[in-house]
């Protein structure tokens, strides 16, 4: 049975297992409704209250189940583009429907769990608060974000060192170890937020081990502020968080569960929950590399013009991309005024480089503020479509309340309906809605290579507590491929930018991160006067058909193998201390492979641009030992022979 129903004394308990029984959530229904979850016969969490407060009644107190129901399902989604072509779908559901129609539908997945509210009613709703009171059980650690945003780095603590009224960001990654010696990880997120504010956690006041809900306020009127006052903070909120239809299916909230660190790497669960594709017609869609400007601040060097946002810079960059087979480039800030993208900068004639671009296949992606792009939205995605550009980059949201998080939802709905692809910035996690709307390409929501320009928190350290923490919840714009590496303590803010780590690190993040709209960050001639490297970069895909993850241990190293039709890639990945990992190449087809291999030089530890490409023959039945610098990476390239 992979359901069960229990009596207990503060109530019945209604249980659902994954199909592999190693995970089960148990729904008990008291005076109120609790959720608890086990893992291997471990419990993660204990009883914690489950309930969504409406203007005059509350969903979950005095609950009465009216019915329930279990159901089985397997079967297969077909994405349009990311690191696997088939992904599997395979879960256990229970529906409970309670007495005031409303229902809690429970999933369970070899991959975690997740649940929802449903409502079943006619009248608007106006949501005062959502609960989810989490208790943790066993010996718990937390990676704690750092700073109040997306773009953060994270800190280990133990949750009884946390401050009690941190607002924590999604996904949070928990360590959980038992009295058993046994140790899980348990990733906390959310899936299918359509038209409802973000859900954010601080530390709960009720128990060493226990967090509770924040929401932001709806909002009923903005001013200007943030960033060069780009984005429109409230001003005024309302007592509630939103206003929903009667009907509305609540957001999943959603926790991934990895006995081994390896299951964070590839985890597909937020996408499996996000709402089925929406768009009909998808074969505009098209992934790929991008050249970006705005990182290398518009150089190049050894040109007879002065560089910068202007005309010559970008034909420059459609040349280079032509040249090269780079499907985009990429036309950041100030090709108009902020607030009006009908205000264009005369040094910058975006409709011209658009058809200079196309003559030379090359497609041309623009930037916008979120806002502005919202005042503007009928006339600027018509002039985006009349021009011809391929996609738009949407940047600096800053919000999470209801009306901000369906701004996404009405720029991708709109970008479709004008075969504008989106590249969303300054934004929130990913929530799956990339699943019903398979034009928006990434996400930025991840302290990346932009923060090399100002900031040291960019270390290998950090890019491996991404692996395992951001990437849980879809593709991200890292933006990586920087030329000037610098080894450990000597990286002072430089000018052009750099990066930390080896020059192997960088070019292993094309492999390892989920990026199907990837940057080239740095500039042109940075790549040109490396061209056997630059040729193993821009030949890495952006799609794949499948993708296996050999090692991993959360913030420590990482090593990926994607296979694009019969060639697999392979990235590895180091924090700052140095390794050997082992590599079984199992995973490969028979015949014999020729492979390619960019590697961490000898002297990668002193001079991290140090690397070494190589060439030589394997086959299935070989381990390889891979020797990552401190800091390093590795890229491997294996081609069958025949």
């Amino acid at each position: 049975m992979h359901s069960t129903i229990l009596f207990a004394a503060s109530g019945k308990v209604y249980s659902v297992s994954s199909p592999d029984g190693q995970i089960k959530a148990c729904i008990t229904v008291g005076d109120k409704i609790f959720l608890s979850a086990y893992w291997n016969d471990e419990q993660m969490i204990s009883p914690s209250p489950l309930s969504l407060t409406f203007e005059s009644f509350v969903w979950g107190v005095a609950p009465k189940v009216r019915s329930h129901k279990e159901v089985t399902v397997s079967e297969s989604i077909v994405p349009v583009y990311g690191n696997n072509r088939i992904i599997p779908d395979h879960y256990r559901e229970l529906t409970l429907k309670f007495r005031g129609d409303y229902s809690l539908i429970v999933r369970a997945y070899n991959q975690g769990f997740a649940y929802r509210f449903q409502g079943n009613l006619k009248e608007e709703l106006v949501v005062y608060d959502e609960e989810l009171g989490l208790n943790f059980s066993g010996t718990v650690g937390l990676r704690e974000p750092q700073d109040q945003g997306y773009e953060t780095v994270w800190e280990y603590k133990k949750v009884s060192e946390m401050e009690p009224d941190k607002k924590l960001y999604l996904p949070l990654l928990f360590d959980i170890t038992y009295e058993s010696g046994k140790n899980v990880k348990l990733a906390v997120t959310e899936s299918d937020v359509r038209n409802y504010p973000g859900l954010f956690l601080k530390r709960s006041v009720f128990g060493e081990n226990s967090f509770q809900t924040i929401f932001e306020k709806y909002p009923l009127s903005t001013k200007y502020g943030g960033f060069r006052n780009f984005m429109e903070m409230p001003d005024e909120v309302a007592p509630y968080i939103a206003r929903v239809e009667g009907t509305k299916a609540f957001p999943w909230r959603t926790f991934v569960i990895a006995g081994d660190d390896r299951e964070l790497v590839n985890n597909t669960l937020v996408f499996c929950l996000a709402t089925p594709q929406l768009l009909q017609e998808t074969d505009w869609i098209k992934p790929g590399q991008v050249l970006w400007d705005w990182w290398h601040d518009y150089n190049i060097e050894g040109v007879g013009f002065e560089t910068g946002i202007n005309n010559n810079t970008y034909r420059y960059l459609i040349d280079f991309a032509a040249e090269h087979s780079i499907p985009y480039i990429n036309i950041d800030w100030q090709w108009s005024e902020y607030k009006d993208l009908m205000d264009f900068n005369p040094d910058v004639n975006v409709p011209e480089l658009v058809k200079y671009a196309e003559k030379k296949n090359v497609k041309v992606f623009v930037w916008a503020i979120a806002y502005t792009l919202e005042r503007q939205m009928q006339e600027a995605m018509d002039m985006f479509h009349d021009w011809g550009v391929a996609g738009i980059k949407v940047d600096f949201f800053g919000r999470d309340d209801q009306v901000a998080v369906d701004m996404y939802e009405r720029i991708a709905r709109s970008a479709a309906q004008r075969k504008l692809m989106v590249n969303f910035h300054g934004c929130s996690k990913p929530t799956g809605l990339e699943r019903a709307y398979p034009n928006i390409m990434n996400y930025e929501a991840v302290k990346g290579a932009e923060g090399n320009k100002w900031s040291e928190e960019i270390t290998p350290d950090h890019d491996l507590d991404i692996v395992f923490i951001r990437q849980i919840c879809g593709p991200m714009d890292y933006t990586p491929g920087a030329m000037r590496n610098f080894t450990k303590g000597r990286y002072q803010v430089p000018y052009p930018p750099g990066s930390q780590g080896t020059r192997c690190h960088q070019l292993a993040m094309y492999v390892v991160f989920p990026q199907p709209l990837v940057m080239l960050n740095d500039m042109p001639t940075a790549y040109a006067r490396e061209p056997e490297y630059f040729n193993i970069l821009k030949s890495i895909p952006v799609n794949w058909d499948e993708t296996r993850v050999i090692a991993a241990e959360t913030g420590e190293y990482v090593v990926v193998a994607k296979r694009k039709d019969n060639i697999w890639y392979l990235g590895a990945m180091t924090n700052w201390n140095q390794r050997e990992v082992d590599v079984d190449l199992s995973f490969l087809g028979t015949g014999t492979y020729h492979v390619t291999r960019v590697i961490d030089g000898v002297n990668a530890n002193k001079i991290a641009t140090d690397y070494r490409i190589l060439q030589d023959k394997t086959d299935r039945s070989k381990t390889i030992t891979i020797n990552l610098k401190q800091g390093g990476g590795a890229f491997y390239r294996f081609t069958p022979e025949n």
